[in-house]
């Protein structure tokens, strides 16, 4: 019964975290969310059997904007490649779930390509916390879930993509 309820503590207090804003000026949300329109990554990460985890990645080759990233949000950071002759060295710095989710609420006024991207991301968190309150046995991909996932996907996917908007 006491791992129980500690089990159940621990979700209390995650889902207390992550309904607390990340409160950042409107200059640095909007820096911020540049940053990650043009440099980043919004998507969700899965790892072997477990539910889908937020993450939010930035890669670049100034080690300033990295480490700036990191002291204000925190996260982590890892060199990808050293640098060559012909390449400079790329760092990447990362944001997972709680954390990540906190930050595009912040940001999300400021997104502009990436702000689908963001909407997906919270509202697949949104409707699971839901769904675990009414029924704790959940499985990995029910509807919704599964179509926000693959917008997602679709939303992230490499390459050329057709226009949406029908030309004249």
């Amino acid at each position: 019964k006491s791992r129980w309820l500690a089990k159940r503590k621990g979700r209390i207090a995650r889902i207390d975290r992550e309904a607390n804003p990340m409160i950042l000026a409107s200059e640095v949300s909007g820096y911020i969310a540049g940053i990650i329109d043009g440099e980043g990554c919004i998507t969700m990460d899965r790892r072997e059997n477990k539910s889908p985890m937020t993450l939010i990645a930035v890669g670049n080759t100034n080690e300033r904007l990295i480490h700036w990233l990191h002291d204000r949000l925190g996260g982590s950071i890892r060199r990808m490649h050293p640098s060559t002759d012909r390449c400079k060295a790329v760092w990447h710095w990362q944001l997972y779930a709680i954390e990540a989710r906190r930050l595009l609420r912040a940001i999300l006024p400021h997104l502009m390509i990436k702000r689908r991207h963001a909407e997906i991301v919270l509202a697949f968190h949104a409707a699971r916390i839901m769904r675990h309150r009414h029924n704790p046995v959940v499985p990995p991909e029910p509807e919704p879930f599964a179509s926000l996932l693959s917008e997602l996907k679709a939303l992230n996917r490499r390459g050329p993509r057709p226009d949406p908007s029908p030309s004249p």
